[in-house]
This record gives structure tokens, sequence and C-alpha cells, in this order.
């Protein structure tokens, strides 16, 4: 049990050595563990110390690579994140449009179809149901 929690510290101090944080090593050097579980359930390792290490090491470039793709912003980041643009609603109601919607060809009143709506005429796009007779 002693030689485990010497590989383990080992493995650990090797990821810290190359920039993770204390908390982020010990989860690095966990899943290393496990991985390692993994691969000596077909495999033989000739030393697993240099394995973890390894394993260890690996993750901690790829979680570096990863963040430098997709960072994500610390919390105290929060109020530089925060989006100062209206939402949609509030957008709308400021330049004096209603967001209810409006009947169909309401807004084609005073201009032939053609100019309008891309030319579809009022009676090929009013559903059968809702035609009057006349």
């Amino acid at each position: 049990m002693r030689d485990l929690a010497n590989m383990l510290a080992k493995a650990k101090r090797a990821v810290v050595r190359r920039g993770i944080a204390e908390q982020d090593a010990d989860e690095l050097v966990q899943e290393a563990f496990l991985r390692i579980e993994r691969y000596e359930r077909d495999q033989t390792a000739r030393s697993r110390e240099a394995l973890l290490v390894t394993a260890a090491v690996n993750l901690s470039i790829d979680r570096r690579r990863r963040d430098a793709r997709a960072p994500f912003a610390d919390v105290s980041d929060l109020a530089n994140i925060a989006d100062s643009t209206p939402d949609p609603h509030r957008s709308w109601s400021s330049k004096g449009v209603s967001s209810t919607p409006r009947p169909a060809w309401k807004h084609c009143r005073n201009e032939p179809a053609a100019y309008c709506c891309g030319g579809v005429s009022r009676e090929a796009a009013t559903p059968r149901s809702r035609r009057t007779r006349g």
C-alpha cells in the first residue's frame, strides 16, 4: 500500500510541475490510475509507476490542449462575460414594433402582391377554410 501512495504522489508531482493546479492534478492522477487498471486487465506493464506517471503527464497535456481550444471563464470574470445587448422582446419594443403576431397580408395592404411577399397572391396564400365566398 505504501508503494501505491508513493506512485500516486510521484505522478501528482510530475503533473504539478507541468503547471496543473493541485486539485486538477489529483483528478488527473486518479483518471490515469483508472486507465492503467483497465489496461492491466488485458496486458502486463513492466513498470506500473512509469506507466502511471506517463499516463498522468499525457492527460495533463491533453487537458491543456482542450482548455486552449475551448477555454472556460473563471467565475471572477462573469461580469465581463455578461451580454449587455437587449433580449429580442426589448429590441422589438424599443423600435415600436409590437411583439404580438399580425395576421398574414396585413403588411401588404397598400402594395400590390407582386412587390410584396414574393408575388404570391393573397388568395393563394390564404388557407381554403378561411376564404370568403363572394
